[in-house]
C-alpha cells in the first residue's frame, strides 16, 4: 500500500512538472492589421456569418475579435478554439483553414492578441 502511495505521488509530480505556460514568441511579431484581420475578414466576417447579420455577432474589426479572445490564452479564446476544431463547431464550418493561419491567431493570442 505505501508503495502505491508513493508511486501514486511520483506519477503526479511528474505530470505536474509536465505542465507549464507555452513559450510566446517574439519573433516573428504577428500584427493584427497586417495578418489576422486578412484571416478573420476574409473566412469569417462575410455575408450571412459573421458580417453582424444572421450570426447575431460580427467579427469587422479589433473590438469585436477581442470580445472572443483572452489575451495570453488561445485555449481560452473561443476565435482561436472553433478555428483549430475538427468537431462539428469547428468554424468555418465548409473549408477549413490552412494550418498555417490557425497557427497565426494561435501565436498572436499569445502574444497578447495586440492591435497593432
Amino acid at each position: 500500500m505505501k508503495n502505491t502511495v508513493i508511486t501514486l505521488a511520483a506519477e503526479l509530480l511528474l505530470l505536474a512538472a509536465c505542465m507549464h505556460d507555452p513559450v510566446v514568441p517574439t519573433t516573428p511579431q504577428i500584427s493584427f492589421k497586417d495578418d489576422i484581420t486578412p484571416i478573420v475578414v476574409g473566412n469569417c466576417a462575410q455575408s450571412g456569418c459573421h458580417d453582424g447579420g444572421r450570426e447575431g455577432f460580427a467579427l469587422k474589426n479589433y473590438e469585436e475579435v477581442m470580445r472572443h479572445v483572452n489575451a495570453g490564452q488561445p485555449y481560452k479564446s473561443k476565435l482561436f478554439t472553433v478555428m483549430a476544431s475538427n468537431g462539428p463547431n469547428r468554424m468555418p464550418p465548409n473549408n477549413p483553414l490552412p494550418n498555417e493561419q490557425v497557427k497565426l491567431v494561435y501565436i498572436w493570442i499569445l502574444q497578447g492578441a495586440q492591435d497593432n
